[in-house]
């Protein structure tokens, strides 16, 4: 059996640019360079969709503020702070996780 090599991400960036220059598909040259094609085609579509959010290259986290999303309520309710909300009756969020995966957030 042989043993599983794990490669870094430079070393999968200069395999990836390897087999562009080569001229070979990506199978050909995988199978010379003893490497498994699923994982040449997974780090290809890793690399080439940009950096994830795990890979932050400013170092500060990735956040989106969607703003204060309030609490059911009729206006004048006594409570002001949330009062001033509670027109946010509807709101809907759609998050793309990627590879076909979202996630919606709704409140009608």
């Amino acid at each position: 059996m042989k043993q599983q090599v794990r490669r870094s991400k430079l070393q999968w960036e200069k395999i990836i640019r390897q087999q562009a220059k080569s001229g070979l598909s990506a199978k050909r040259f995988c199978d010379r360079e003893s490497i498994r094609v699923s994982n040449f085609y997974r780090w290809r579509r890793r690399l080439s969709d940009g950096p994830s959010p795990s890979e932050n290259t400013d170092e500060s986290p990735v956040f989106i503020d969607m703003g204060p999303v309030g609490r059911l309520g009729k206006e004048g309710d006594g409570n002001k702070a949330e009062a001033k909300f509670s027109s946010a009756r509807f709101f809907e969020v759609v998050l793309d996780l990627g590879d076909g995966v979202t996630l919606t957030l709704r409140r009608s």
